[in-house]
């Protein structure tokens, strides 16, 4: 899961002309809406789930609060089974 820092190194290796199109997710995007669907985390396992989704998601489905539930779902059943 890349820092800003690591994003912004990234993007300085485009030509400052070129179009992008890019949303960013944090730790407080996850944590918050783990709470909105009655899930309790950490900001660690919040941490851990960004890296998840990033390394994980379906680039034709993008991300977005569907694909962020089912990651956070499938963390704490993982996590509340002991699989983690």
């Amino acid at each position: 899961m890349p820092t800003v820092k690591e994003a912004i190194k990234r993007l300085k290796t485009y030509d400052d002309d070129v179009v992008v199109a890019m949303t960013v997710w944090q730790v407080g995007d996850i944590t918050s809406r783990a709470d909105d669907t009655g899930h309790k985390i950490s900001d660690e396992e919040a941490k851990e789930i960004l890296g998840q989704i990033d390394h994980g998601h379906d680039c034709s489905m993008g991300i977005n609060w569907d694909v962020i539930d089912e990651y956070i779902f499938s963390f704490c059943y993982d996590r509340d089974k002991g699989v983690l």
